[in-house]
């Protein structure tokens, strides 16, 4: 047997395809049962919670140009029930390279075993078969429900905080009462967000951030718009102008594909002069 061997076990499965709350969670369970079991997982799930994850300059082909390396750096791919292309492109690398491919927490441990004891390895992949054991039966339901716990508690205390001035100042829930006006909450959720982008990143009035009053602010209209408390003054609308500008903005990116280097804040925001 080998000493104190680890297998590193690339977890390889459905990430944006599908439901992405059902396919994060399936990975963080299997990520904690193979450390439990006493593997070293590496996890490219994790991916979902950095804010770059969904951005479109990051396109499919980037992602596996990263992760294809980290699958042949592995031991073993433990490949999660789900359709996935990237995954299917990463457990063929996977295969091509001679690293054994499983299906199951169960095949990983018995594959170390005969690994372990210097016999065929590796061996062939299991059947398909869901790698998450339902110990709780509300697990699988719960987890295609509207969740809270995906909002980060420090921002939502802090919302708190900023709803509670306005509690204190007007009554508690006064907006649901008597309704708001569309134009003052969208001047005042843009003036907290232009005095952030200037420079200004506490709100003089409050001691909070600007950003956190723009979204209590926004927090506000959503919630006069769900109870139809919102007095809808907003002015005759121009239809396609967001996408039309969008693509004026992706012909001049073509047109300048190499840009200068922007000039950002080095110190403190200059002084408004009248």
């Amino acid at each position: 047997m080998k000493a104190n061997w680890v297998p590193r076990v690339y977890i390889s499965g459905p990430i944006t395809k599908g439901d992405r709350n059902h396919n994060f969670a399936q990975a963080a369970v299997a990520e904690k049962q193979l450390m439990l079991s006493g593997f070293a997982p590496l996890n490219p799930m994790r991916s979902m919670i950095v804010p770059h994850s969904h951005d479109a300059d990051l396109p499919h082909e980037v992602w596996m140009r990263a992760d294809l390396p980290w699958v042949e750096c592995a031991e073993a791919v433990l490949r999660l029930p789900g359709e996935s292309v990237g995954a299917t492109q990463e457990c063929d690398r996977a295969k091509a390279k001679g690293i054994p491919v499983l299906h199951t927490i169960e095949a990983l441990e018995d594959w170390r075993r005969r690994n372990g004891e210097d016999t065929s390895c590796p061996i062939e992949p299991e059947p398909l078969a869901a790698v998450v054991k339902e110990s709780n039966p509300k697990d699988a339901v719960g987890v295609a429900k509207a969740p809270a716990s995906t909002v980060p508690l420090p921002v939502l205390l802090e919302i708190g905080v900023a709803m509670l001035e306005g509690a204190r100042k007007y009554g508690r829930h006064n907006y649901r009462a008597i309704g708001v006006r569309s134009s003052v909450y969208f001047d005042a959720a843009f003036r907290h967000l232009s005095a952030w982008w200037e420079g200004e990143d506490v709100d003089p009035d409050s001691g909070l951030s600007h950003i956190t009053k723009a979204i209590a602010t926004l927090a506000v209209l959503r919630d006069a718009m769900i109870r139809g408390k919102m007095v809808d003054d907003r002015p005759p609308g121009t239809a396609g102008f967001v996408q039309a500008l969008n693509e004026r903005a992706a012909a001049v990116v073509k047109r300048y594909p190499d840009a200068k280097a922007p000039f950002l804040a080095t110190g403190p925001a200059d002084t408004y002069t009248p």
